[in-house]
């Protein structure tokens, strides 16, 4: 089920944040990115709560297993903005890109991506009236993430268990 929310205000910009669990981790799909003159595009892969339901676990190596995670696909577009800046240069072998954390300046009117571990990526919006509309579909599980997991504790139980 698709679910469409259009925000004129910042308290419900905050709280849709907050619901969302933007922060938690949350992945910009770099190649997402459409701007123009008065519109600004992102999508953003928020995960979901890790669970063993939301891994997939793809090879099992010794003490080791590589797993992909749980997102789930949220699209935000900025309406009505004055100006859009943003630094995200995709290198092939770099990391993924995440939100630290949003920044809402109300007095200068300006949204701040604020990426993790990174001082040279960022995306700002300069906005002239709050006018956001996002679109996410909790029920789609997308699977992106790989992770190296170390299972040591499982081998070693295991080990011991056979003798």
């Amino acid at each position: 089920m698709v679910i469409k929310q259009h925000i004129t205000y910042i308290k419900d910009l905050k709280k849709s944040i907050k619901d969302l669990d933007l922060l938690n981790s949350s992945q910009i799909d770099e190649n997402s990115i459409k701007s123009n003159t008065n519109s600004f595009e992102i999508i953003l892969f928020i995960p979901f709560k890790d669970i063993p339901k939301n891994k997939k676990v793809y090879e099992k190596l010794l003490c080791f297993s590589i797993e992909k995670h749980a997102y789930f696909k949220t699209k935000l577009i900025f309406n009505n903005i004055k100006n859009s800046d943003f630094i995200l240069n995709k290198d092939e072998h770099d990391e993924a890109v995440y939100i630290k954390k949003l920044i809402i300046d109300e007095d200068e009117k300006i949204i701040k991506f604020d990426i993790e571990n990174s001082k040279t990526k960022y995306i700002n919006i300069e906005y002239e009236n709050i006018d956001i509309d996002i679109e996410y579909n909790k029920s789609e599980k997308i699977y992106i993430h790989k992770r190296l997991r170390l299972r040591l504790k499982n081998r070693l139980k295991k080990f011991f268990k056979i003798y």
